[in-house]
């Protein structure tokens, strides 16, 4: 097997990223909500390693505290556009015909829309409800993932219907 320096880059560079996100509390040195108006604006130094904003809170914590919960999300909105997309995609390869062609149709009229529009749709929709917390990391997680969908259902259709194609499947019919 050959490897790709590309590829080991890559796999290192997310397993350093996965490790810093669990060890967040651990590397973190301050508190990155509490503020400290007597370290306004100060630059960097052996106890604030990124310096601090204008309230007096750490940026270095808010840092690895926002790449935490960054990370979460954008794992669960891709977890969420392969649960949906890739069953979508292959049902529709399957089953062909008229199924085929409603369904990629959704998908090409969720394509015209970019995909920050639909996002941004779906953000302002829910923003109406004025969720916090874990309700709103929710909606960023389902406007992500739907905006995912429609490419994953492609891929996904594409390998079924080239699947199909081969020769063991249509001697199986054969048989």
């Amino acid at each position: 097997i050959r490897k790709s320096r590309t590829a080991s880059l890559g796999a290192m560079m997310i397993i350093f990223l996965a490790a810093v996100c669990a060890l967040t509390p651990v590397l973190s040195t301050h508190n990155p909500t509490k503020t400290d108006y007597r370290v306004r604006l100060a630059p960097m130094s052996a106890e604030h390693y990124f310096g601090t904003d204008k309230f007096g809170r750490d940026i270095y914590s808010r840092v690895l505290h926002g790449a935490r919960r960054t990370v979460g999300i954008s794992v669960a909105a891709v977890a969420f556009g392969l649960i949906f997309g890739i069953p979508f995609g292959i049902l529709s390869g399957y089953f062909g015909g008229r199924v085929d062609a409603i369904s990629m149709r959704v998908v090409d009229g969720l394509l015209a829309f970019p995909g920050l529009l639909l996002y941004l749709l779906i953000v302002t929709v829910a923003r109406e409800y004025k969720l916090v917390g874990f309700w709103n990391d929710l909606i960023l997680v389902f406007a992500l993932g739907f905006a995912f969908i429609p490419e994953v259902a492609r891929l996904a259709r594409s390998a079924a219907l080239v699947e199909s194609s081969k020769e063991y499947v249509e001697a199986s019919h054969i048989i």
